[in-house]
C-alpha cells in the first residue's frame, strides 16, 4: 500500500461521526443566516430609474454585476428599455 493510501484510509477511518438520528445534516452556522442580503423591488426599481443606466436592458444590468437574474426576473418591475439597443 502506497503511502498516500494509506493516508487517505486513516483519514477517513480516524474522522469524526455525524449524528444523523435526527433524520438531517447538523446545521454548524450558528447564527443561521444566509451571505445573501434580498433587495426588495422598491430598492431595484431604484437602481433601474437611475439616470445613469438611462439606457440599460435587463441584459446589460446582468452583465455588469448590478442585478442578478432572479432580481431581472421579477415580474413586479418595469424596465423602461426592452430588446436591443438603437444606435
Amino acid at each position: 500500500m502506497k503511502i498516500a493510501e494509506y493516508n487517505q484510509m486513516m483519514a477517513y477511518l480516524l474522522r469524526p461521526r455525524q449524528n444523523f438520528d435526527n433524520g438531517g445534516y447538523a446545521y454548524t452556522n450558528p447564527l443561521q443566516k444566509n451571505q445573501y442580503i434580498m433587495r426588495t423591488d422598491a430598492e431595484i426599481q431604484a437602481i433601474i430609474d437611475d439616470p445613469k443606466y438611462a439606457d440599460y436592458t435587463r441584459k446589460d444590468f446582468r452583465n455588469e454585476g448590478i442585478l442578478t437574474r432572479k432580481e431581472t426576473e421579477r415580474k413586479t418591475l418595469k424596465f423602461t428599455n426592452i430588446g436591443k439597443k438603437k444606435k
